[in-house]
């Protein structure tokens, strides 16, 4: 079961709608509805759950695999189905998770390097050569921005790139006005 990513279950249970069914088999994901899960081992579903919670905690840490666990142990114990609705709501959860510590700088949700805003920002300053004195502006603008939903991202590691590159929404313009100086904000 090993070697199917997050995103390819992400992928399948979007290109699908409700509550069909996802298996793993032969590496990849299959759907299927209820008959097909009828005549589908119970081992067989449990090992989907199994992969899809490692692959969780591949891309979102320990704290979401453990929640992804929890969340379906009823489903695993019993042999039933992932559903493509349980893999939404359970990659949404982890999302939203990754996001609040990142924002809150909360203890790195992932191993090591640990990746929070503050760090993100300082690193956008030196890399722009601004001063260390504008992160309370640049943080502020990157919470708006995320916070809004403007901010795209599928792992912690791309949330730290978009603001420690600069590739939020607005953040190379705020950049540009923080080197033309404080006049330009009157």
């Amino acid at each position: 079961m090993a070697g199917v990513t997050l995103n390819t279950f992400i992928q399948t249970a979007q290109d699908v709608q409700g509550d069909v069914s996802l298996k793993v088999s032969d590496g990849n994901i299959k759907t299927q509805g209820r008959v097909g899960d009828f005549f589908t081992f119970s081992s067989t579903h449990r090992a989907t759950i199994d992969s899809f919670v490692q692959s969780l905690r591949a891309e979102y840490g320990d704290q979401a695999g453990r929640m992804a666990g929890t969340m379906l142990q009823g489903a695993r114990d019993a042999g039933k189905p992932l559903s493509a609705r349980m893999v939404q709501q359970l990659v949404g959860l982890a999302r939203q998770e990754a996001l609040d510590g990142f924002l809150n700088d909360a203890p790195a949700l992932q191993g090591p390097p640990p990746r929070h805003l503050t760090q993100a920002v300082d690193q956008f300053l030196t890399a722009k050569g601004l001063p260390p004195d504008q992160s309370g502006l640049v943080r502020q603008h990157a919470l708006e921005v995320l916070k809004s939903g403007r901010g795209e991202f599928n792992t912690l590691d791309g949330l730290f790139s978009q603001v420690a590159q600069g590739l939020l929404p607005g953040l190379d313009t705020l950049a540009g006005m923080i080197e033309e100086g404080p006049g330009h904000f009157l």
